[in-house]
């Protein structure tokens, strides 16, 4: 599952996508209200010359990443502003100090 704001129209939606799609294939996820298409994840190279996914754009524009991972093993990546800077994990620096996650 991905939970995510359009950043065209500012629609808060929830998209189940596959594990697999994300970790090995193409996710595109088209917005409910302006169908606007959103890339999440490039692993074949379509859109670019390396693999990419939703951090790594993230990343890209200077977003902050908070993951969090459940009792499950599932990985929930967040992005907010209003997330304390001490919690605020940036996937190339490793886990953060303070939680080990």
């Amino acid at each position: 599952m991905i939970t995510f704001t359009c950043k065209v129209c500012s629609l808060r939606s929830t998209k189940a996508i596959s594990k697999l799609a994300y970790n090995h294939g193409v996710v595109i996820i088209q917005c409910s209200s302006c169908l606007n298409h959103h890339l999440i994840a490039d692993n074949l190279g379509w859109f670019r010359d390396k693999k990419v996914n939703i951090e790594d754009l993230m990343l890209e524009q200077g977003e902050k990443v908070l993951k969090r991972t459940q009792v499950d093993g599932t990985d929930i990546y967040e992005c907010s502003p209003d997330v304390p800077q001490k919690e605020i994990k940036y996937l190339s620096e490793g886990p953060n100090q303070e939680t080990g996650k």
